[in-house]
């Protein structure tokens, strides 16, 4: 059984299908209800990869078994024997290695093909407790390599996963403000009014930000407290956005904030709300504070306008805005800007 068993997880592309051919397997020498696995992560973070979960994986809680992970094999096989590769709840605990795992069952550690070391841990859920025999856990051993195997293999494409995740969102994220880049810009804003062309009945608002006077605070305070502006403003758009809202760093010190809305009203009010919040903001710099405003230009969408024209007329409303006084918000109406404060 454990001979079919072990070639069936060499088979395997995936830990979810493991643990079933496992769980099988097992089923048939010992009373096994599940199989679930316990991997390192990020940092010190661990990983709990279960059936609830169907093996997608999520944090796991501390646990006191965390401490066999990556342990050496030869520390592990001082500590329990050269022929023990199963361990009973609270087997561990004995030696100081991790307190009582809390579960009913066995903890099968999974040494590396490349350094020996325990890279994760196979927990064994029973319905009934286990008298370990000497040969019942040689039995068991027997699968260990090709199940570590299995799940290093699976663990090596999840963090070749994660990695081109943090790659792809370094890339659409200016690294200053945390806002959406630009190039994402064309390609997200570019659908969300392809989305308006093809259903009218939520327009979508381009709201364009350039914070007033911002060379006078790089003069005067430094650039490193021109960066605190730009992140403090950011983070206002960050708080204000809500899930699909579209919020950009345009350019220096310009900003794009793409949002669904039902009326003009609607988008005048989302812009001079984040206008107000931008006013309220305070900066300490060698004992003096100062603030600073916004100029905001507002356009909706028009059926059939490309995205560069929707930009065109945004940043009409907000040149219009810049030259009555600042600190307000123009809004678009077709062709021509108009303003209200």
């Amino acid at each position: 059984i454990m001979k079919e068993t072990r070639a069936s997880l060499e088979r395997e592309r995936d830990v979810a299908a493991s643990a079933k051919q496992l769980t099988l397997g097992w089923m048939q020498v010992l009373p096994v209800d599940r199989v679930s696995f316990i991997v390192p992560w990020e940092g010190e973070e661990r990983m709990l990869l279960t059936a609830e979960n169907r093996y997608n994986g999520e944090l796991a809680p501390e646990h006191g078994c965390h401490s066999l992970l990556g342990m050496s094999s030869d520390r592990y096989r001082d500590a329990f024997g050269p022929d023990k590769y199963v361990l009973l709840p609270g087997e561990a605990a004995e030696y100081g290695l991790c307190n009582d795992c809390g579960h009913q069952g066995l903890t099968m550690p999974l040494f590396s093909a490349m350094d020996d070391d325990i890279s994760g841990l196979a927990i064994i859920h029973t319905t009934d407790s286990v008298d370990l025999q000497p040969e019942l856990e040689d039995v068991l051993s027997r699968v260990s390599p090709a199940l570590s195997v299995a799940l290093e293999r699976e663990m090596i494409s999840r963090r070749l996963e994660s990695e081109r995740d943090h790659i792809f969102e370094r890339s659409i994220r200016d690294p200053l403000t945390g806002l959406f880049t630009r190039r994402y810009m064309d390609d997200v804003g570019g659908r969300m009014i392809s989305a308006n062309d093809r259903d009218s009945t939520r327009e979508v608002a381009l709201l364009m930000f350039d914070i007033d006077h911002f060379k006078r605070v790089n003069d005067t305070y430094g650039h490193q407290k021109g960066d605190d502006v730009l992140a403090a403003f950011a983070q206002v758009l960050i708080d204000g956005a809500r899930e699909a809202d579209l919020p950009v760093r345009y350019g220096g010190e310009e900003f794009a904030f793409f949002a669904f809305v039902d009326t003009t009203e609607g988008a005048k009010a989302i812009a001079d709300r984040f206008r107000r919040q931008v006013s309220d903001l305070e900066f300490e710099h060698e004992g003096t504070t100062f603030s600073v405003t916004v100029s905001v230009g507002v356009a909706l969408h028009e059926l059939g306008e490309t995205l560069a024209e929707t930009l065109r007329r945004s940043d009409l409303a907000l040149y219009e805005a810049k030259e009555t006084g600042r600190d307000r918000v123009c809004i678009s109406e077709g062709s021509l800007p108009t303003i209200t404060v």
